[in-house]
């Protein structure tokens, strides 16, 4: 990816790199910048808003402006304000121009999704925004490996904390970890945040973090993403992963056919379109087989996230049950349906990280809901009623076991 960025910047003269939050947008961003520092060139770091580039600009100078998450930072100035993203690509338009001049912009993917969905000007054919993108994907084992050896080594780590990383090759529980990124690199070699680990207890805390990274989540989750999102990816995790186009969008319209009729939403237009386009690359990844399109979440740390998400939140756990359509909305997150010779009955998994649990307070709420929705539920992709239906006729709450 550094030798593609390389490229394109030398090439285009401007850069904007996107990824999913805590893939490490920053970092190559950084390794850029040094290399032209290295070439006399000097740094513009733009914070605020798009103008301030234009009041620094030197025309006797050569010089790189950067613009870290530029849509984080600006999007309130382009919304709010006439021909803002006018003034973003003119800007753009005018370092292409100038050979002296080079431009870096970082984005998390779902939020340049949704600019170029309500500000049709950054897809300008002139710019050409596309052209310019680099999404970063998976690392190699070595990129992972140079990655968590800057940051052991640059960061100020202690001697005792860096041998626990050599020792037994402790190196490659982190390298080969599915839920590595740079973000959580950064957070488990950061001195600051080992006030309170002892040497003896730091690769435990790594694990643990790891494990469980809902810090890379939790703020893009909550913050970036609207009511519409959260409910297509609740959906989702529902239902589970490799979903089919079909199911997860008629799942999510049933979702939102219940917040519209007991909390008071609209629905959009085109509302499932939008927020797949928006989601994709930072929440969602699509794949297609033949002749559908399939949907999982982009990495497995988010479905980790949602885990922890809904076991604190417990009424949004209800929200997602009592708006299920599909039998599979129940028994791959929630509550498992295991056939007695007799009859189907229902527990509850005891392993907490792969289904959500209920409380024994929970248990007749949960029985009502389902003998509710007995004649509603649809069996996934022609599954057969002899392995998901219930006789809910014969299922009381103390044959739901925790």
């Amino acid at each position: 990816k550094y030798s593609d960025s390389v490229n394109i910047l030398n090439k285009e003269q401007f850069l904007v790199i996107i990824g999913e939050p805590g893939i490490g947008k920053t970092v190559l961003a950084k390794m850029l910048i040094y290399q032209l520092l290295g070439k006399d060139y000097k740094l513009v770091n733009i914070i605020e808003k798009v103008s301030e580039a234009e009041d620094l600009w030197d025309p006797e100078q050569k010089q790189v402006f950067y613009f870290d998450d530029f849509l984080g930072a600006n999007y309130l100035e382009i919304s709010q304000h006439h021909n803002s993203d006018s003034v973003l690509v003119n800007f753009i338009s005018r370092i292409k121009n100038d050979p002296t001049k080079k431009l870096i912009l970082t984005s998390r993917t779902t939020v340049l999704n949704h600019a170029t969905q309500v500000y049709p000007k950054l897809e300008n054919p002139t710019i050409n925004l596309a052209k310019h993108e680099v999404t970063i994907g998976d690392y190699s084992k070595l990129d992972k490996a140079q990655i968590l050896y800057n940051h052991l080594y640059f960061l100020g780590l202690g001697d005792k904390y860096k041998s626990k990383i050599k020792e037994d090759k402790n190196y490659w529980k982190i390298i080969e970890h599915p839920n590595y990124n740079p973000r959580l690199i950064e957070f488990i070699t950061n001195p600051l945040r080992l006030s309170e680990v002892q040497p003896q207890d730091y690769v435990k805390f790594i694990k643990e973090r790891l494990d469980n990274p809902t810090d890379v989540w939790k703020h893009a989750y909550q913050q970036q993403t609207d009511d519409y999102c959260k409910f297509l990816l609740q959906t989702l995790f529902s239902l589970g992963e490799n979903i089919s186009q079909q199911i997860l969008k008629k799942a999510f319209n049933a979702r939102l056919d219940y917040e519209i009729k007991n909390n008071g939403f609209k629905k959009e237009a085109d509302v499932f379109t939008l927020r797949t386009e928006q989601l994709l690359g930072g929440f969602l990844k699509a794949e297609r087989d033949p002749g559908e399109v399939r949907f999982n979440f982009f990495n497995p740390s988010i479905i980790d996230f949602m885990f922890y998400f809904l076991s604190e939140d417990n009424e949004e756990k209800w929200r997602i049950l009592e708006s299920a359509i599909f039998t599979s909305q129940l028994n791959v997150r929630f509550i498992r349906f295991k056939k007695d010779p007799s009859i189907f009955y229902i527990e509850s998994r005891s392993e907490q990280d792969n289904y959500i649990t209920f409380s024994q307070l929970e248990l007749s709420r949960l029985h009502k809901l389902l003998v509710t929705k007995e004649k509603d539920f649809i069996n996934i992709e022609g599954g057969s009623s002899e392995i998901d239906l219930i006789n809910l006729d014969l299922l009381y709450p103390n044959q739901i076991e925790i």
